[in-house]
């Protein structure tokens, strides 16, 4: 859809951004500090004043594929020697935003999850974590 991911999908001073899921699901994301810094730069750089956010390289400045956002993730994880994809970095999010607190609850929405059990699937199983939980609510 033409309408997505487009920069004015961005509110830059509550740092959140609209994005589109699975059956175009309407959402939202939040964006930190250092994310919306280097949006930003990107953006100033950028030669064209089009509405889409991310853009070929090309002087047509065309809103990039999906698969192309894929594949540079990929390259970008060979050049720093880690297995990098999409999905790991949303594995990564929510296991890290549970480590620290947040409500699986919270993450849940925060992923478009409709149901719990979904997120619980992404969670890399932690036995440290679990313990560490025990210890502060239990013993």
């Amino acid at each position: 859809n033409s309408s997505h991911g487009t920069i004015s999908d961005i509110d830059g001073k509550k740092q959140v951004c609209k994005v589109f899921g699975k059956g175009s699901k309407e959402r939202y994301v939040y964006i930190t500090d250092t994310a919306m810094y280097y949006i930003n730069q990107y953006l100033e750089s950028r030669g064209d004043s089009k509405d889409i956010l991310f853009v070929t390289n090309d002087k047509n400045a065309r809103r990039i594929k999906r698969q192309t956002a894929e594949s540079i993730i990929r390259e970008l994880g060979k050049k720093s020697n880690i297995h990098a994809h999409p999905h790991k970095f949303r594995r990564t999010f929510a296991t890290k935003a549970i480590n620290r607190g947040m409500s699986i609850q919270n993450v849940s929405k925060l992923m478009g999850h409709v149901k719990l059990d979904t997120t619980l699937i992404y969670l890399e199983s932690n036995n440290q974590l679990v313990e560490q939980s025990f210890r502060k609510h239990i013993a």
